[in-house]
């Protein structure tokens, strides 16, 4: 069962624009490619993508050859 806690600390696509220096729609795009792993909180046809810190973490590592 997912911890509550974890689900407070999910970032949403314009948190992970922020981080990345990106705009919404790139990081849009990174998610439907697979790059950045996300969870759809969405129920319908507007998707709600939030991401996991360290899924962020991983994806910029592997962006910076770590």
């Amino acid at each position: 069962m997912e911890d509550p806690a974890d689900r407070r600390q999910l970032l949403t696509v314009a948190a992970v624009a922020a981080r990345l220096n990106l705009t919404p729609k790139s990081v849009y795009a990174l998610i439907r490619s697979g790059a950045l792993p996300a969870s759809n909180m969405g129920n319908g046809a507007v998707p709600r993508y939030r991401v996991k810190p360290q899924a962020l973490d991983a994806f910029v590592a592997a962006r910076e050859g770590r």
